[in-house]
């Protein structure tokens, strides 16, 4: 029996290591391809920045320009991140994809420019989309106290001017697990509800079948580890046993 179960705990070790990396496979950012690629790019010290068509990736931030309503949504990958700039109609307006060596970040408006903020860095990657240009400041010198700015930027919801702005995840029991979103809709002042940006079917399936592998792993490690300790137990249970009956009996 005790053969058995280890013989089941490694095959679904092996099971859940191989489901992981699927799912890591699976949820790698789609660019566009080269082709979405412009020629050339824009290296900012470490940060390498390109024009990118509409990529796709799951939501760790967003904010909003009070002044147009355009909204930024910050895309978060282990290798490359982007940023995806929507107005308030949800029409595509521009994206850009940077690698940094690091996957934590946040995008902001800086009046109207992007503004990219690794964390804990000392300076913010500025992007005019009109002229494709940037250039690096420091965090001091922008106009947003990106620290205090921190959890309106979190917010899975936005309302500026009347507009509300809602990123989310539909993916049943397990949304509320999830840190990521993958849809951003947009609701009008006259109530009119807009899905700018949709990549829920892309990840739902790999998610939930990591979350669910990983609830049967929780729960078996659980099991076995109680069945164990109350083996033990009857183990000692019985040894004292025999003990206390071998003083008893006269030499």
């Amino acid at each position: 029996m005790i053969q058995r179960m280890r013989i089941f705990i490694k095959t679904l070790v092996f099971l859940l290591a191989v489901s992981f990396s699927f799912c890591v496979s699976c949820l790698a950012m789609d660019t566009g391809g080269d082709a979405a690629i412009h020629e050339g790019f824009q290296k900012i010290s470490e940060m390498y920045i390109y024009r990118l068509n509409n990529p796709k990736g799951k939501i760790c931030c967003m904010d909003v320009n009070p002044a147009t309503g355009d909204c930024l949504i910050g895309l978060a990958e282990e290798k490359e991140s982007a940023v995806s700039v929507y107005d308030k109609e949800g029409n595509f307006l521009a994206a850009y994809s940077f690698s940094s060596g690091s996957s934590a970040f946040e995008v902001l408006w800086v009046n109207d420019l992007i503004g990219i903020w690794i964390s804990r860095s000392d300076y913010v990657v500025l992007i005019d989309s009109q002229s494709d240009t940037c250039q690096r400041v420091h965090k001091n010198s922008v106009s947003v106290n990106i620290y205090e700015y921190m959890t309106q930027l979190q917010a899975r919801q936005r309302e500026v001017n009347g507009t509300v702005y809602k990123r989310q995840s539909q993916m049943g029991p397990f949304s509320w697990l999830i840190s990521f979103s993958t849809q951003l809709i947009i609701t009008t002042p006259d109530g009119k509800s807009i899905m700018a940006y949709d990549v829920n079917d892309e990840y739902a399936a790999e998610t939930i079948t990591m979350y669910v592998l990983g609830i049967i792993f929780v729960v078996t490690a659980i099991v076995v580890l109680t069945r164990t300790i109350k083996k033990s137990r009857n183990k000692y249970v019985e040894s004292e046993k025999q003990r206390e009956k071998a003083e008893r009996i006269p030499s």
